[in-house]
């Protein structure tokens, strides 16, 4: 009994060998994985570490990238016209460093507060960068949960999660991570940026129609679109689109105000919004009859379209109905 009793704890203990050198095999396999050295750099951020975060983050070149993506991205937008690729390039590229350096600012900042500030005011607004990837930014400075990893040549791509409290979901962002001479990994690319604002783009407009659906429809009760047409009118840079709205409106309570916006489409789909607004003297039964005009600028793509195209098509949409008690019926056109 005593020699069965011996082998029994003689064959444990080689099992217990072997399941420590299979969990330290594997943990040493483990910590150079992108995974591992993602958690470390989500550590660093919560120990308040900028040092040690910027050894699992190239934030240079992370945010170079970030920046020349969103400037595209933003010069795609507005459609600049290509004959301006001569200034808008160059102009580009000689902020680029001051930008990276106010953004790294604002991610070491973070590192070392945990306070959020987000470029271009409370609201994320920029005439240039799209915000939504600034916000992300800090977001992924806590994110170590791995979805997927992809080797190459070169180094990984490691798709993450990245929750979106605007939007009450996770969206997927892709990194691209390269080995580093220790065995650790480092960020040195947001890979997936212009998908991913997309994706965000794409989730915001179906929540705002989900949330926009009573109020458009109390809207669409009270006033009742009759005809909207126009042209565009001057010659050579100097044009002008002029347009008139007619319409009626029948509430049950005073109004006092009308906003709205204008869409001019070219044949090819080409589109100018106007927007407009209109006070009325608390009525209950109104027709309206709004001209309005605005200046067109040649070296915006779409503009320039409609200064040319032979056939325009013209649509409107009511944003917003004031009532003379203070309400109102308004249609949100973000989260923000």
């Amino acid at each position: 009994m005593e020699r069965k009793t011996k082998r029994v704890l003689s064959i444990a203990g080689i099992l217990v060998l072997v399941l420590l050198c299979v969990i330290g095999g594997w943990f040493l396999h483990y910590r150079r994985t992108p995974a591992y050295s993602l958690g470390l750099a989500a550590e660093a951020v919560q120990q308040h570490d900028w040092e040690r975060f910027g050894n699992f983050v190239d934030t240079k070149a992370v945010l170079g990238k970030l920046y020349d993506d969103s400037t595209a991205m933003a010069l795609e937008t507005v459609k600049i016209n290509p004959s301006l690729s001569g200034i808008t390039g160059p102009l580009t590229k000689a902020l680029k460093p001051q930008v990276v350096d106010a953004l790294e600012g604002v991610l070491r900042s973070y590192v070392e507060t945990g306070e959020r500030a987000i470029p271009g005011g409370s609201g994320g607004d920029s005439t240039l960068l799209n915000p939504i990837p600034f916000r992300v930014m800090t977001g992924l400075m806590g994110v170590s949960q791995v979805l997927r990893t992809e080797y190459s040549d070169s180094g990984a791509y490691v798709t993450v999660p990245v929750h979106d409290g605007r939007l009450d979901r996770d969206l997927e962002v892709v990194l691209r991570m390269e080995p580093q001479q220790d065995g650790s990994w480092r960020v040195v690319a947001w890979e997936n940026m212009k998908e991913y604002v997309e994706q965000w783009d794409a989730a915001e407009k179906e929540i705002l129609a989900t949330l926009n659906a009573p109020s458009q429809q109390a809207i669409d009760k009270i006033w009742t679109l009759e005809n909207v047409n126009g042209a565009v009118e001057g010659n050579g840079f100097a044009r002008q689109l002029h347009f008139r709205i007619e319409g009626s409106l029948k509430s049950e309570r005073p109004l006092v105000g009308i906003e709205g916006i204008v869409t001019t489409r070219t044949p090819d789909g080409q589109a100018v919004l106007s927007s407009f607004a209109e006070t009325l003297g608390s009525v209950t039964h109104h027709h309206i009859q709004l001209d309005m005009a605005r200046e067109l600028n040649p070296f915006i793509g779409p503009e320039a379209a409609v200064m040319e195209a032979g056939k325009l098509r013209w649509s409107v949409t009511i944003t917003a109905l004031r009532f003379a008690d203070g309400t109102a019926l308004e249609i949100r056109r973000s989260l923000d």
